[in-house]
């Protein structure tokens, strides 16, 4: 049993086999593409800066923020017009995988061999 496959078989023995333990792959990821207006984002008061957010509620026609968790909620509106007004279409799959290709890694495991401990192999 490789470790992929050991560790999907610990999952759903932990959880009674009440989960199922989906291996993710190229195509669960998608390339999305950035449809912000940099125009709306710069003229909006307050400006929207990730360390400044507390609190963000994403719901289907609006986007609100709150900078304060004792504070009021702020409507952003930050989609490019073309977007607000069809949607953001769901991109492309990825048709390529990222990291380090297989055969690679396993020349590398097999030079550090000697200095890694046995208990992390």
């Amino acid at each position: 049993m490789s470790k992929e496959h050991f560790f999907d078989w610990c999952v759903q023995v932990a959880n009674s086999g009440k989960v199922n333990v989906v291996t993710m792959s190229k195509e669960h990821f998608f390339d999305w593409k950035d449809s912000t207006s940099k125009s709306k984002l710069q003229k909006s008061t307050p400006q929207a800066y990730l360390q400044d957010m507390v609190f963000i509620c994403f719901t289907r026609g609006n986007f609100t923020l709150k900078k304060a968790f004792a504070g009021n909620t702020i409507e952003l509106n930050c989609l490019l017009a073309k977007h607000s007004k069809t949607g953001i279409l769901t991109p492309n799959c990825r048709t390529y995988n990222r990291g380090v290709a297989i055969d690679r890694k396993e020349s590398l495991l097999l030079k550090l061999r000697p200095i890694i401990p046995e208990n992390r192999i």
